[in-house]
């Protein structure tokens, strides 16, 4: 019995091997292939367009090793973090950043309680 090769993941390939794994995608699709989406499939469909969410990808700079991640935040608290960063001189990432790290902080200090002194 002959096996099917994992594929390795598009973000390893190169861009030679990526348009090689790709290539289905360069045509349109015929309209012998679709089909109405399930029940389950619409409900989903129609949930996320009527979510108010706004994406934002959170890059960092500097010599530290960072990576790009997609965030979906509701359009009022996206504002209002803009807002509250512009006004203390941040950038988006770094009052993201500064958010994360304080509540990284209170989690840990929740977790291990103070130690008492002998």
């Amino acid at each position: 019995m002959k096996g099917t090769r994992k594929q390795k993941p598009y973000w390893e390939m190169t861009a030679r091997q990526l348009a090689e794994a790709t290539k289905e995608y360069d045509h349109e699709i015929p309209d012998s292939m679709l089909q109405p989406l399930t029940r389950e499939e619409r409900a989903l469909w129609e949930k996320s367009r009527r979510q108010p969410s706004r994406s934002i990808y959170i890059l960092s700079g500097g010599r530290k090793k960072t990576e790009a991640v997609l965030v979906e935040l509701d359009g009022k608290l996206l504002r209002k973090m803009d807002v509250c960063a512009r006004e203390r001189g941040l950038t988006r990432t770094q009052y993201i950043e500064r958010g994360i790290r304080k509540a990284l902080i209170e989690d840990v200090q929740i977790a291990r309680p103070a130690r008492k002194s002998a």
